[in-house]
């Protein structure tokens, strides 16, 4: 490689160094607005009474669909961050659509088949193992 080659692709490197810099420092802004958006509604959503109640999930299910709203309304320039925010938003999504089934057609507790409730339980449950996921894949962007 000659020397003007050399020169050329350091000024080129040197050039584009403060361009990866600002991607990077957009890229953490992001994370901390997704950060800010998430982390007080899923607090409320962790204490809000966990009785299995069809008027319980109502309230998890209007806590999920604005929290997921919440989330829909954020951008990002990261393709991958906005694909994990995508599939973060389409799992609240869910959640809600399965805990405003729940709560729909019966009125109090003793009304829900355990069957029901059982398969609204496992259903959750997967929902958090696979929200889990998409958070690591989440935190590993933003680190």
């Amino acid at each position: 490689m000659s020397a003007a080659t050399r020169i050329r692709s350091l000024c080129l490197l040197a050039a584009a160094t403060p361009l990866i810099g600002c991607g990077r420092l957009q890229t953490l802004r992001d994370c901390d607005e997704l950060s800010s958006a998430v982390n007080p509604r899923l607090e409320k959503i962790g204490a809000t009474n966990s009785d299995s109640s069809p008027r319980t999930a109502s309230k998890l299910a209007a806590e999920y669909a604005q929290l997921a709203a919440q989330v829909d309304n954020l951008r990002s320039r990261n393709s991958e961050l906005s694909s994990r925010t995508a599939e973060y938003s389409k799992l609240l999504h869910q959640a809600s659509h399965d805990l405003a089934i729940f709560a729909q057609p019966q009125s109090d507790v003793a009304a829900v088949p355990a069957a029901s409730k059982e398969l609204l339980s496992r259903r959750l449950a997967d929902l958090r193992n696979r929200e889990r996921h998409v958070i690591f894949r989440i935190n590993r962007i933003c680190r």
